[in-house]
Order: C-alpha cells, then sequence, then structure tokens
C-alpha cells in the first residue's frame, strides 16, 4: 500500500514537472498566504463584530477562518504553480537563447558575450595571464562526406562533450559554429598554456568515434592566444584564428600559441609543433620516450622562464 501511494506521488511530480524542492516551495507560499488570508480576515471580523454578543463574535470568527481555507489555500496554489511555470519557460528561453542546441555548450552569441565581461573582470581583479583558445575539428568535411551528417552531429557532440570534461568549472567553452569551439581559460599561464592545449587535443584523439562500427580517428588542430586585460573578443579571435590556421598548415592535430601583442610568433608556439610533431612520429613508430621536453617561452609575460612539456599543471 506505501508503495503504491510512493508510486502515485511520483507520477504526480513527474507529470506536474515539479521537485521536491520545488513542491516544498509551493506549499510554503500556499501555506504562508492562507494563513495570512486568515489572520487579516479574523482581525477584520473581530473589529466588526467584537460589540455583538458571544455566539455572533465566534460564527462571525469561524467564518472569517473558512473563507481563506476555502478560497485563498487554492487561489495561492494555482497562482504559485503558474509563476513557477513562468519562471521554469524562462529559464527554457534563456537556455536556448544562450546554448548550442546540438552540443549543449554556449552558443557563438553568448560566448562572445561571456568571453567579453569575463576578461572585464579578470582586467579588474586579476593580475595573472588567461589564454583564449580557437578549436577546429580537423578534415570535418570528410567526416559528413563519407559517414553523413547524422554521424557528424555525433562527432561534433563527442568532441563537445571531450572538451567540457578537460575543462574547470567556472572555464567559458562554447560552439562558434560549424566543427569550431571555443574555450577562455583564466588564470592561465603561457608555461601552462601547451599543457592545456595539449590536454584537449588528446582528449579528442581518445575519442571511440564509430560511425561504420569501425573506429574514425578524431582530431582537433588549435590556435591560442596568452592575453591580460580587456581585449576585446574580435581581437582575440583574430590572433588565435590566425595561430589555428598556422597549425593546420604544419599538418592538423597540433596547437599553436602565441602571446597577445607580440609581433613575431613566440618560440613556444613553433617549438610546441615541432615537439608535438616528434611525439607523435616517435610513437608512431614505438620508440616514443617519457622524458618531458624542455622549451624556453621567450615572451615579456614569461621572462625566458624554462618549462617542462607537457608536466606542466592546469590550475585549479
Amino acid at each position: 500500500m506505501t508503495d503504491q501511494k510512493s508510486q502515485d506521488s511520483s507520477s504526480t511530480r513527474r507529470i506536474l514537472g515539479i521537485s521536491r524542492r520545488g513542491w516544498r516551495t509551493l506549499s510554503i507560499w500556499t501555506l504562508s498566504g492562507t494563513f495570512g488570508c486568515i489572520g487579516f480576515s479574523v482581525l477584520f471580523s473581530y473589529l466588526v463584530f467584537r460589540n455583538l454578543d458571544h455566539d455572533a463574535l465566534t460564527r462571525g470568527i469561524a467564518v472569517a477562518i473558512a473563507l481563506p481555507i476555502l478560497l485563498a489555500g487554492p487561489l495561492f496554489f494555482y497562482l504559485t504553480l503558474k509563476m513557477r511555470e513562468l519562471a521554469r519557460m524562462n529559464h527554457l528561453l534563456r537556455e536556448m537563447a544562450t546554448k548550442d542546441v546540438l552540443t549543449g555548450l554556449l552558443n557563438r552569441r553568448a560566448l562572445i558575450s561571456r568571453v567579453t565581461e569575463e576578461a572585464a573582470r579578470l582586467n579588474n581583479r586579476d593580475t595573472t595571464t588567461s589564454l583564449f583558445l580557437v578549436i577546429d575539428a580537423d578534415r570535418f568535411k570528410a567526416i559528413n562526406d563519407t559517414f553523413g551528417h547524422a554521424a557528424g552531429d555525433e562527432a561534433l557532440k563527442l568532441i563537445g562533450d571531450a572538451l567540457k570534461s578537460s575543462v574547470r568549472g567556472y572555464d567559458i567553452l562554447g560552439r562558434i559554429g560549424g566543427e569550431e569551439f571555443a574555450v577562455l581559460l583564466p588564470r592561465v599561464t603561457p608555461a601552462d598554456s601547451l599543457y592545456v592545449a595539449d590536454r584537449l587535443r588528446r582528449a579528442v584523439a581518445s575519442l571511440e568515434f564509430r560511425p561504420n562500427r569501425d573506429r574514425h580517428d578524431l582530431s582537433v588542430s588549435i590556435g591560442g592566444v596568452v592575453f591580460h586585460g580587456a581585449i576585446p573578443f574580435s581581437e582575440l579571435f583574430r590572433a588565435a584564428d590566425a595561430n589555428l590556421y598556422d597549425a593546420k598548415d604544419a599538418g592538423r592535430n597540433r596547437s599553436v600559441i602565441t602571446v597577445y601583442g607580440e609581433q613575431a610568433k613566440a618560440p613556444v608556439a613553433q617549438e610546441a609543433a615541432i615537439a608535438q610533431k616528434s611525439l607523435n612520429d616517435q610513437a608512431a613508430i614505438g620508440h616514443a620516450t617519457a622524458m618531458p621536453l624542455q622549451i624556453a617561452i621567450q615572451s615579456p609575460l614569461a621572462a625566458e622562464m624554462p618549462v617542462a612539456f607537457p608536466m606542466a599543471r592546469l590550475p585549479r
């Protein structure tokens, strides 16, 4: 009998789309409103009927209690329920306005807004650098042409999930459009930027994508820029996108990262591409070593500090 009641209660919650917490809030508002009406009604009845005999006063107060229970209770319940439905619809509309339908990540407009706000906030409160990355799926058109657009959509979902699981909760990740993604990572130094980009790239490379039951390798190319200050999104994107094209031209499945404002590309970008190619080549012939590569980052922000790549760690 108890199980049956529990199932009925659960079914009611599913039908109305309200969680336990929602029901608790709904009950609090309904009871608070009803008791408030009862208190006001009793006070009003007492002031009106206090000069009458005791029986008349008692009946007046009884009516003052009964009417709010019969009228105000259902009314407050209905109004609170409608307010919750309105809040839920507003939340859904916000999700639709800010989220990419396919991947669930931020869409282009929301991403630009969030990156702009965060860059301005960090400029006022933080003296450390941040990292902005543009990430593009390699040879994505071939996936659509070979396996169909449904398989292409599945690949984008997998890539989006892999990227999301590889960044911190407060990092700002979104899909710019097509097969292109972008992410802002606050408080990342030039030294850490290499490790971060490589971690994202390897997360995608390890995906199990099987459009026709056979595994099809996925990879991404990454262009990034390390910066400090409230740099306009258009400038960050232009710099990172230029590095992305360099990564594509260098053979794909690699990262190119520079420091914003430098005329020439920092050696960190060039040497990282060479180092990754070397690691890939060694792994292909079964002779990859575990020795970390020493890369000197020569930039005003890094002050020529030697960095062990990829042993640097992303700060949490």
